[in-house]
């Protein structure tokens, strides 16, 4: 059957139409220009160029904070604030770092100031590590019962995941309940705070092995900063007449 003339007029104009119509998407979807890529790459350059520097500075403070250089430690952390005011990491360094100082109301204002700027709010560690996960619960489970297999389970799970300071805090914690050695708990705790100077578990840690060994005021910073830190802790009544004890042998 033979097309009529109207018909091959329709077919035409509807051609066009569609010719038109994609000549424009493919006008509208043109490749990005080299300078926006180009853009888009320094970007991405300096985005990574800042979490760099922020790893470097990390690194210096940790090395600082191990050799008990806090005033050190205070120093690169000012440096670090001024680069990136916002990273409540360095915050709490400082936190940290003035807190072993014993300078307690400066050490205040600086955690207090991380916790106003962490948007995660994240102060727990959870294991990446499977294997690192098996010992910590092989440590968890032996505190008492073996608390020297306690401490080498805990041991092997920090060396395999070394920024998780869990393994750290879980040999304080033998070292508090099992071995009433409050020194080395306090070791092991602080170690873990260098690791990660947020972490509830090791703040926690921290004020009890203070308060054990009285040091009053001390114990009292750590364990106030914990129920600051989390306002739902589950014995925050003990914790709270445990500061209580501390201030009146502060007082006296």
């Amino acid at each position: 059957m033979k097309t009529s003339t109207k018909a091959r007029i329709v077919l035409v104009a509807g051609l066009s139409i569609l010719g038109t119509f994609v000549g424009l998407l493919n006008s509208s979807v043109k490749p990005e220009s080299n300078a926006s890529a180009e853009g888009i790459s320094l970007g991405i350059e300096s985005v990574l160029a800042q979490e760099q520097g922020q790893i470097e500075y990390k690194n210096t403070i940790r090395d600082q904070l191990n050799k008990n250089d806090y005033s050190g430690a205070i120093v690169t952390c000012n440096g670090a604030l001024r680069d990136y005011p916002n990273d409540a990491d360095f915050w709490y360094f400082k936190g940290f770092a003035l807190a072993e100082s014993k300078q307690f109301d400066e050490a205040e204002d600086a955690y207090n100031k991380g916790i106003s700027v962490n948007v995660d709010k994240n102060y727990i560690i959870e294991h990446k590590n499977e294997e690192s996960l098996g010992h910590f619960n092989k440590g968890l489970a032996n505190i008492n019962k073996n608390p020297d297999l306690a401490i080498e389970e805990y041991s092997k799970s920090q060396n395999l995941e070394p920024d998780n300071p869990s393994g750290f805090s879980g040999i304080g914690r033998v070292f508090l309940f099992a071995k009433k050695d409050f020194k080395r708990a306090i070791d092991y705790a602080n170690n873990s705070l260098r690791v990660k100077p947020d972490y509830l578990p090791g703040i926690m840690l921290l004020g009890h092995s203070y308060y054990h060994n009285k040091q009053w005021k001390e114990a009292s910073f750590y364990l106030g900063l914990a129920t600051t830190i989390d306002s739902n802790y589950e014995n925050r009544d003990i914790v709270l007449e445990m500061i209580d004890e501390c201030s009146k042998h502060i007082s006296n």
